[in-house]
């Protein structure tokens, strides 16, 4: 099972550039945004096992 499985709400190619102050940021590979902690550590889990 792939991290991403995990994860239904992470998304591909995100521009940072929508959620800094400054408005500047290329593309992210993988964006999750954590609706609390405990996403926020399930996420951390399943990025590390993937590798």
């Amino acid at each position: 099972m792939d991290f991403l499985d995990k994860l239904p709400n992470i998304k591909k190619n995100v521009f940072l550039a929508q959620h800094t102050t400054f408005k500047i940021g290329g593309p992210a590979k993988y964006f999750y945004e954590a609706k609390n902690s405990e996403d926020l550590v399930k996420a951390v889990k399943a990025a590390k096992k993937s590798g």
